[in-house]
């Protein structure tokens, strides 16, 4: 069995990472870590984060190709290759029934994998077929097992059930380039960050629009406008629009977004990326070109501006990815560091993962984070085209 392209074969290592990605929402943090483990900070301060091991395949939950597929692969000369292997990983979100639903730019799909049967599933996506997801980025899901999905190219969001069929769009005609979804069902509400219009779009859970964060200069008329001109945009080879993969690395600029919007003080965005809900029920936004993070409480007031651009510990170049853990700290991805930063709910900086020290853990543009009830930490490590896991230590 490979587990991961940047670890020797340890059958124990995975042994334990199947164990930690298919255990149920149990307080992991308080287990002994192996001995041979890779941790932060590296000491003498007592260790924090621990490295598990990366999911870059369905071989990596366990999964073998079939006697039967051996044999016709050897008769054809087919190329043994399995059929969800990641590409450009771009977010993640764990469902209750344990799953892992990965959406990959790279593949404009989105994988599921089930680690309890070993198994995995691609969820089509199409640029052809509008009743299916064209550009899938952003994800989150609900108690119940529906999946939310920032579709930027069809502007909207999509709703799936557990099947991983569409079963609701929401934000047609309302949304310009949805890029992330987070959901409060206590509050009754989820938001969604759309980096063309530099806001954050707030609706009910019956997909009505019930408010807006950042500037809101520009009317219906510029909305409709900037819309179709990314409809009428020239297209790749694949017939997907060339300004898709433009989404989280170099903002557009011109007509295909809503320029007016654009804002630099407190509570404006520019290009913002993600977002992440606190277990308190803030709101923190990935303010990318303003090289910052902001939160707003529950009711959309500001709260903070944490960083600023720079290239020091507490600074960003790239934010990207977000989550919050059970004690309200954030870690924040940054693709150009490389590295996940951790701030407590004050905003101040605590330390900062992988280091260079070592190979195991290490990313390369990392885009989205997720955390777990049990403080388990996923990191979408596109580059390599894997998702990094990590454990929360509790001393």
């Amino acid at each position: 069995m490979r587990f991961t392209r940047s670890l020797p074969y340890r059958p124990a290592l995975v042994a334990a990472t199947l164990f930690l990605l298919a255990m149920p929402y149990a307080d992991i943090g308080a287990q002994r870590p192996p001995r041979d483990r890779t941790v932060w900070p590296r000491g003498p301060e007592p260790a924090r984060i621990q490295y598990v091991g990366a999911l870059a395949s369905e071989r990596d939950i366990g999964a073998n190709i079939s006697r039967f597929a051996k044999i016709r692969f050897s008769i054809t000369g087919e190329k043994a290759t399995l059929l969800a292997i990641l590409r450009r990983p771009h977010d993640i979100f764990v469902d209750p029934q344990s799953r892992w639903w990965v959406t990959d730019m790279g593949r404009r799909q989105i994988l599921r994998f089930d680690p309890n049967n070993r198994s995995a599933r691609v969820v089509g996506a199409s640029a052809s077929d509008d009743s299916t997801l064209a550009t899938p980025l952003g994800l989150t899901g609900d108690a119940r097992g529906f999946i939310y999905i920032a579709d930027g190219m069809r502007h909207r969001v999509v709703v799936l059930n557990a099947a991983g069929i569409p079963v609701r769009f929401i934000g047609e005609g309302v949304l310009l380039n949805p890029v992330d979804v987070a959901l409060d069902e206590l509050r009754g509400r989820f938001y969604v960050c759309d980096s063309f219009l530099h806001q954050v779009v707030v609706f009910n859970l019956r997909g009505e629009v019930i408010g807006r964060l950042g500037r809101n200069v520009a009317g219906v008329e510029a909305l409709s406008e900037a819309i179709r001109r990314i409809d009428l945009a020239p297209t790749t080879h694949s017939g997907v629009p060339q300004r898709v993969d433009l989404a989280h690395s170099k903002p557009q600029r011109g007509p295909k977004d809503i320029d007016d919007n654009r804002g630099s003080a407190s509570g404006e965005f520019r290009y913002p990326s993600f977002i992440a809900l606190a277990p308190n029920g803030h709101l923190f936004v990935s303010d990318v070109m303003n090289f910052r993070i902001q939160e707003f409480d529950g009711a959309g007031v500001f709260i903070r501006s944490i960083g600023e651009i720079g290239d020091v510990p507490g600074t960003f170049t790239r934010p990207k990815g977000l989550a919050v853990d059970s004690d309200g700290n954030l870690f924040v991805a940054d693709a150009a560091f490389n590295n996940i930063q951790v701030f407590n709910s004050k905003g101040e900086l605590l330390m900062a993962f992988p280091d260079r020290k070592s190979a195991d853990g290490q990313l390369a543009l990392p885009e989205g984070v997720y955390i777990d009830a049990s403080d388990r930490i996923m990191v979408a490590d596109s580059f390599n085209g894997r998702v990094q896991l990590y454990l929360r230590l509790r001393p």
